[in-house]
């Protein structure tokens, strides 16, 4: 956590990257509502007025370890 927060006290703009499965994609299992990585990047980019960060979301249904590593 140390490292997250010093990363978030420089100015320079983050990327944040989610990577998993179905849940992690969002699609299906949030039945129209916010996934997490929405809900972060909300928190990240308003409340935290972070505009120039960036959040990218490349979870894939089905996807595992497998895949990424592959």
């Amino acid at each position: 956590m140390d490292r997250i927060k010093n990363l978030m006290a420089e100015d320079r703009p983050l990327k944040w990257l989610f990577y998993g499965d179905s849940i992690t994609h969002g699609a299906d299992h949030c039945y129209g509502q916010k996934s997490y990585s929405e809900h972060f990047a909300e928190r990240i980019r308003y409340e935290m007025r972070r505009f120039n960060d960036i959040i990218i979301n490349s979870a894939i249904s089905g996807d595992t370890t497998v895949q990424l590593l592959e």
